[in-house]
């Protein structure tokens, strides 16, 4: 005890600064609010990000085969995933063609889900590994305009990662592809899964570039907003005021959480402070 009433007031004070910082703290280090951003880069922060909230579960196959074959003009069908679960070392979600009236080449539509952003392959990395070279690396973007997008907020532009590659193919012709994709990232304290959204379709021999990613676009206005809907990202919000909205029982977790160092605090001195004067062996224990 002599340690514990000696150094009180240091550990006391030490837990009440502790208590205090989490307590302010923005509560999405604890608190997943089910929102989510759209981002085009695995790792690290963007200042592009734009935040929404999901219409389904990204990572449940059985959610993910409900999302729709056909959107407007474009019709889907299932394609296999066996191949890109080993090449991407991830959940495939889902892994889909989709053609339209007077597009001859697919846009293939892939999502998948790892558990990790490190034990994710990237484009940028899984290309060159199945003998793809990289001739454009950069960053696009894609407006979406669909209804229930601009009702209440205009101009949102998804962030996009874009490649473009190409290989000779075994029989001698060059393959290039345009590949867009965007990583779907939540509440990182809670967990470090990332979704990724890809987008991939071959320019055509006697076609453009700036074509196909029009296409490609074109086909994520559609599908981007099946998927999620927008979604402002609050203020700071610390977790004291989390707590509050709780009510009377978020009130009684504060107090608790303000009281633990208090009562460390205060607990030796008034202990210690019943006891007689003359009674003096305290101080030699």
């Amino acid at each position: 005890m002599n340690f514990y009433r000696q150094y009180s007031l240091i550990i006391g004070l030490s837990v009440l600064v502790v208590v205090l910082a989490l307590l302010l703290s923005s509560s999405d280090i604890v608190f997943s609010s089910g929102v989510a951003f759209l981002d085009a880069d695995l790792h690290g922060p963007s200042v592009n990000e734009v935040y929404v909230e999901t219409r389904m579960d990204l990572g449940n196959e059985e959610h993910m085969a409900a999302f729709p074959l056909q959107m407007g003009d474009w019709v889907g069908y299932d394609e296999d995933t066996a191949e890109w679960e080993e090449r991407l070392g991830a959940d495939v979600t889902i892994l889909r063609g989709y053609t339209a009236p007077g597009i001859y080449r697919p846009v293939h539509f892939l999502v998948l889900r790892s558990r990790t952003s490190t034990s994710f392959h990237e484009p940028r990395l899984c290309y060159p590994a199945h003998g793809y070279n990289i001739t454009e690396d950069g960053k696009d973007q894609v407006t979406i305009t669909h209804a229930d997008w601009v009702e209440e907020f205009s101009n949102i532009s998804i962030p996009l990662e874009k490649l473009i590659v190409e290989k000779v193919t075994d029989d001698g012709k060059l393959e290039r592809l345009v590949v867009l994709s965007v990583y779907v990232k939540g509440n990182q304290f809670a967990t470090d899964a990332v979704t990724m959204i890809r987008i991939e379709k071959r320019i055509l021999d006697n076609g453009s570039y700036e074509d196909t990613v029009n296409v490609e676009k074109a086909f994520l206005t559609e599908a981007i907003p099946l998927m999620f809907v927008p979604s402002e990202k609050d203020g700071w919000n610390p977790i004291v005021s989390e707590l509050a909205g709780w009510g009377i029982g978020g009130y009684f977790i504060i107090v608790g959480l303000v009281g633990i160092p208090i009562g460390i605090i205060v607990y030796p001195r008034v202990r210690y402070a019943r006891r007689p004067v003359e009674d003096k062996s305290y101080f030699n224990q």
